[in-house]
């Protein structure tokens, strides 16, 4: 009987022992609680959650991976120059999201009237969000945002249409491929209800941005519209025959997201921004160059045009 005590005894402090070391590991992979600029610093660590709406952006492999993922292209670049400015010793990592895992909150669910700091960032486990996300009001109210770029839309056409549609006012009439309900499909109806009252655009619906894109690509619809990061790409690195004609519509500010109670490091993130645009040798107009064919100076005239 005593043996058999002892042994129960034996696993019982076993199976503690187990609970205790899975409690620990769970508290490092998920911290309890938010880390300031001066954490991270202390860490040597600086926490990235990548969600990527596209190339533009950047790509994790593989493909559908979440988690502990490869993360390239110009979200990458960025945010490893932005641990680097914060001190040799601070290394980037990188965890994938699921888009709309950046802006739940504990129940994870996303309220897009309701302020609240979204779990990830409330709990430490993600320190910033490079995700190329626009600063749209329901954002501001959860997140401390610090804006890179402005963006406007781009209109697509065929290289072989380009003597036919050179300004906004050449689209009237013509057939638009469109993705239902998607912000450019929504700008275009808008339109139709004043611009284009007389002489309307025509939809051709496609499923995906993508999908609407080759169906300029391929002569099958007059135009296509897409964010103006998505349209210098796509004509750069994907599609044959297109070029993107001209800008419309508001200029928007596309940045990066943070927890809103860590002022220095959203001071920092806008520090790092100002440096990078402010030289020709920066990581950002090498980003640039390569992902988009032009530098950050000349992109921003490009938006500039109305």
């Amino acid at each position: 009987m005593g043996n058999m005590h002892a042994l129960v005894s034996q696993r019982l402090l076993w199976v503690l022992a187990l609970l205790l070391y899975l409690a620990t590991f769970a508290a490092a992979v998920h911290p309890a609680q938010a880390r300031s600029l001066e954490d991270i610093k202390q860490s040597g660590e600086i926490r990235i959650c990548a969600s990527l709406p596209g190339p533009a952006v950047g790509t994790v492999e593989p493909p559908d991976c979440r988690g502990e993922c490869t993360v390239k292209g110009p979200a990458r670049d960025l945010t490893e120059a932005f641990a680097k400015s914060l001190g040799a010793n601070i290394k980037a990592t990188y965890w994938v999201l699921a888009w709309d895992e950046q802006f739940h909150n504990q129940a994870g669910e996303t309220v897009r009237e309701a302020s609240y700091t979204p779990a990830l960032l409330a709990s430490g486990a993600c320190d910033v969000y490079p995700n190329g996300m626009v600063l749209a009001e329901w954002r501001l109210k959860k997140l401390g945002m610090v804006a890179l770029y402005p963006a406007r839309e781009m209109v697509i056409i065929h290289k072989s249409k380009k003597d036919q549609i050179r300004t906004p006012a050449d689209l009237a009439g013509k057939v638009a491929g469109v993705t239902k309900s998607a912000s450019s499909h929504v700008y275009l109806e808008e339109q139709n209800k004043t611009v284009y009252m007389d002489n309307p655009i025509r939809f051709d619906f496609r499923p995906s941005q993508t999908l609407r894109l080759e169906a300029v690509d391929n002569g099958e619809v007059d135009f296509a519209i897409a964010g103006s990061e998505d349209a210098l790409w796509e004509t750069r690195h994907h599609l044959k025959n297109s070029v993107a004609a001209f800008v419309v519509g508001p200029v928007i500010k596309v940045g990066w997201g943070l927890r809103q109670d860590d002022k220095d490091l959203q001071a920092a993130v806008e520090q790092f921004f100002e440096a990078q645009k402010a030289s020709e040798d920066s990581v950002l107009n090498q980003v640039w160059k390569k992902t988009f064919g032009l530098s950050f100076a000349n992109y921003l005239r490009l938006i500039a045009v109305k």
